[in-house]
């Protein structure tokens, strides 16, 4: 079954870190004070829409991860992310 979740990215500090995007100078992160995206699900895929990244666009959810969030990095606690699932 197809299913679209809307996933609206912040903090308590309104500083999220997210690199791959258009504004991104270098290999420096962007930092939002909150971002949206799209996810789509179906029974064989999990795709990320985001309108201001350099990946492709949809791009598969797990590199849309490791390479925007950069879960690997340790962060400091004014840049750490929540996601809201709406």
């Amino acid at each position: 079954m197809d299913q679209l979740t809307v996933v609206f990215i912040s903090n308590d500090e309104r500083k999220v870190p997210i690199w791959t995007q258009k504004a991104c100078v270098d290999d420096n992160p962007v930092v939002w004070d909150y971002h949206v995206i799209l996810l789509f699900s179906n029974d064989s895929n999990l795709v990320v829409y985001d309108f201001d990244t350099i990946l492709p666009f949809p791009c598969i959810a797990e590199e849309y991860v490791r390479k925007a969030f950069k879960p690997q990095l340790v962060l400091r606690k004014e840049y750490e992310r929540y996601m809201v699932y709406i």
